[in-house]
């Protein structure tokens, strides 16, 4: 289930009412709850989708840039060790 709304719709709400009904039935563990960005993943007791779906941002250069520059300096990187697991989950 994708959720996509404005703010203020009631999303979160929506979304804890169906953790209520899995926990009554004692399937939380069937559902993962992910959100875009970590204040959103707080807000539900989820996590991001980065993180739910293995993937790791690392920085190519930790070194300073000049003002100004604006090369991309992420690489996206998906976790090896978790595939496996990951493919098993879904």
């Amino acid at each position: 289930m994708l959720l996509m709304r404005p703010g203020g719709t009631g999303k979160t709400h929506t979304i804890k009412a169906v953790k209520e009904v899995m926990c009554h039935y004692q399937m939380e563990y069937a559902i993962w709850f992910l959100a875009p960005t970590g204040s959103a993943a707080a807000l539900i007791d989820g996590m991001t989708i980065y993180k739910g779906l293995g993937i790791k941002i690392k920085a190519k250069d930790k070194g300073n840039r000049a003002p100004g520059d604006t090369t991309d300096d992420y690489t996206v990187v998906i976790v090896i060790k978790n595939r496996t697991q990951l493919r098993e989950e879904w």
